[in-house]
């Protein structure tokens, strides 16, 4: 298996067909990543900022990053174009709900 046969390459190339990508990164997004940036938020805006806790949240990008891209990529990887026009819909209101989290935390930190 080299490389280019990688399931998370293919994904992050576009590759994949759609369903292959949006509903075990949707799964691993919702179950792991959501309930880490809760803990890593809280206790970024209880600690008064500590650098460690800003790390996780900023290390915790990385994963989350990588379900974006993949499902932006693979978006018309489907028969139908509306369920693309949906995914990357999906990707840009969630990205924009992550900005508006990390601009929600450093308000309220510095509170």
């Amino acid at each position: 298996m080299t490389l280019k046969d990688n399931y998370f390459t293919r994904a992050a190339l576009g590759k994949q067909r759609l369903w292959t990508v949006f509903w075990p990164l949707a799964i691993f997004q919702g179950l792991v990543l959501d309930p880490l940036y809760g803990e890593a938020a809280l206790a970024a805006m209880t600690s008064t900022g500590d650098v460690l806790q800003w790390g996780l949240l900023l290390l915790l990008l990385v994963p989350q990053g990588f379900v974006f891209v993949s499902i932006w990529n693979c978006a018309f990887n489907v028969n139908w174009k509306g369920w693309g026009w949906l995914a990357r819909f999906g990707v840009v209101y969630f990205a924009y709900r992550l900005f508006r989290a990390f601009t929600l935390i450093e308000t309220l930190s510095l509170a």
